[in-house]
């Protein structure tokens, strides 16, 4: 549970820094972070919720 909760906050973080390197911005970082978040929130209710 807790590796779906990860994973996608860390891809997020890495791909927007990726983006905010390329396209010289701030933004892309906290976007996809906030992405990866609620993604990880997500999979992981529905994984805590599936296995009652």
């Amino acid at each position: 549970m807790a590796f779906s909760m990860i994973a996608p906050i860390v891809f997020g973080v890495y791909l927007g820094k990726y983006l905010d390197a390329k396209f010289d911005s701030k933004i892309w970082l906290v976007v996809l972070s906030l992405v990866g978040v609620f993604a990880g929130l997500y999979l992981a209710l529905k994984d805590f919720i599936k296995s009652e």
